[in-house]
């Protein structure tokens, strides 16, 4: 199994848009190149994905983490 976190290219755009619950493309498009999304990858295919939001366009906060539903281990 090949794991790889790294940042969102726009060839993510696809993948990303379907974790995201707003499904704004454009948003989610000036994210990716704006290095706010991350994607998580398993065997080259994005698995999981992260957001990152600012408060007063300064103070970074991860607005979601979601991973895909077959992959998430509950305790």
């Amino acid at each position: 199994m090949n794991k790889v976190i790294r940042f969102a290219n726009q060839k993510d755009l696809k993948a990303t848009m379907e974790f995201d619950l707003h499904k704004n493309e454009e948003v989610i498009s000036n994210k990716i190149d704006m290095k706010e999304v991350i994607v998580a990858e398993l065997d080259n295919k994005v698995v999981g994905c992260l957001k990152i939001e600012y408060i007063w366009t300064h103070i970074p906060f991860i607005s979601y983490i979601v991973v895909r539903m077959d992959l998430e281990v509950l305790e």
